[in-house]
C-alpha cells in the first residue's frame, strides 16, 4: 500500500510506502514560516496561526516516480535545515538535515495529496504542536507532545541507521556525501527580508 504525493502542477510525482513509522506534528517555528514565504505559498502551507502540518518519515519509504530534476533545495542559513521543494511550481516537499545518516524527512502537507480526511486515515491525527512561541496571534496554541514526538523521531532515525535503510534516500546521491541538488543559501539581506515579512504578519 502506498500514498500518492505530488507537487501542485503535477511535474513531480512520488509515493510513500505505508505502513511505515511516522510522526505527525504541526510546527510553528519561524524557519518553517519563512520557508513558506520564500516560496510565496504561505496561504497554502500555513494555518491561521502560522503552523505547518508535517509528517515525518524515513526517506527510504519515499519513491520519486517523475520530476526528480525539478527538486531544489534551500537553506535559510549556512548551517540551516535543508528545505526541499519543486522548483516547477514552488511546492514545498519536505525538510531534512544535512547528514543523511540522520535519516528522516518531514513532508509538508501541500505535497501530501488527498483531503484532510484521507490524510488523517493514512497518517493519523496531529499528535504534537511544537515551537508554539512562534505562532501568530495573541492566543497561541498550547504546546503538546514534544517529548513524544522526539522519541518517535529517534526511533525512525535509529531504525534506519541499524537496518541500513538510511542509504536509500531520494535527497542524496549514492555516495551519501552530496545532495541531489546544490542548496541555495540565503544571503544575510535575504534572510533579514524574510524575517521582516514574518514580523508584518503578527
Amino acid at each position: 500500500m502506498s500514498h500518492p504525493l505530488r507537487c501542485r502542477c503535477g511535474a513531480v510525482r512520488a509515493s510513500l510506502e505505508l505502513p511505515t513509522r511516522l510522526n505527525r506534528a504541526v510546527c510553528y517555528c519561524h524557519s518553517c514560516q519563512a520557508f513558506a514565504h520564500f516560496l510565496g505559498c504561505e496561504k497554502d502551507v500555513l494555518d491561521e496561526q502560522g503552523g505547518s502540518d508535517i509528517v515525518q518519515v524515513r526517506p527510504a519509504a519515499l519513491q520519486i516516480h517523475q520530476g526528480a530534476e525539478q527538486i531544489a533545495c534551500l537553506r535559510l542559513t549556512e548551517e540551516g535545515t535543508m528545505r526541499w521543494y519543486a522548483q516547477c511550481c514552488r511546492t514545498p516537499i519536505g525538510n531534512t538535515v544535512a547528514n543523511p545518516k540522520v535519516s528522516f524527512v518531514g513532508l509538508i502537507h501541500p505535497f501530501v495529496t488527498g483531503t484532510r480526511e484521507e490524510r488523517e486515515a493514512a497518517f493519523g491525527p496531529v499528535k504534537a504542536r511544537v515551537f508554539t512561541d512562534g505562532a501568530v496571534g495573541e492566543r497561541r496554541p498550547a504546546s503538546m507532545g514534544f517529548a513524544t514526538a522526539m522519541a518517535k523521531l529517534a526511533v525512525i532515525i535509529l531504525g534506519a541507521r541499524i537496518s541500513g535503510a538510511y542509504r536509500r534516500t531520494p535527497f542524496f546521491r549514492e555516495d551519501m556525501k552530496s545532495p541531489v541538488a546544490r542548496p541555495q543559501v540565503l544571503t544575510a539581506a535575504e534572510y533579514a527580508g524574510l524575517m521582516g515579512c514574518l514580523r508584518h504578519t503578527r
